[in-house]
């Protein structure tokens, strides 16, 4: 027998700030701040290869945990297709707040549909897809 993934319990991200993920995470997106963390620099590298301290956040949206680590002075600067792609119910709202915060959204129009990403303070692309009504899939 083939064991399969059941679920993703959680993704990680990395930001510079707790305000910036705090801003993101709650102000933005409206997920619930759970708890923080501390992880000593021995544990950070062993895990990680990052020989420094740091605090990590978790966020809850409706089911799913984010884990948000800091580090100081953080900046994605490597260009590549990593993202989190977010259903979420209220789209114009999450770009209403977005806008009002100064996040950069991305558009990208082609003749059958929408692709709407937005970029937080630390570079860290999400892609935001309106929540599917009960019935219909939720493949990607």
């Amino acid at each position: 027998m083939v064991e399969k993934i059941s679920m993703i319990a959680h993704v990680a991200i990395t930001v510079s700030s707790a305000e910036n993920a705090k801003e993101f995470f709650v102000d933005v997106m409206k997920c619930k701040y759970l708890y923080g963390y501390g992880l000593d620099s021995t544990a950070s590298l062993s895990l990680f290869g990052i020989a420094d301290p740091t605090h990590a956040y978790i966020y809850l949206s409706k089911e799913d945990w984010i884990e948000v680590f800091v580090l100081k002075g953080y900046r994605k600067t490597v260009k590549n297709f990593e993202h989190i792609c977010f259903r979420v119910d209220d789209v114009p709202g999450v770009v209403a707040r977005g806008q009002k915060l100064g996040y950069e959204f991305i558009r990208h129009r082609s003749s059958n549909k929408t692709v709407l990403f937005v970029k937080d303070k630390d570079g860290n692309l999400y892609e935001l897809k309106k929540s599917a009504p009960e019935t219909e899939s939720n493949n990607p």
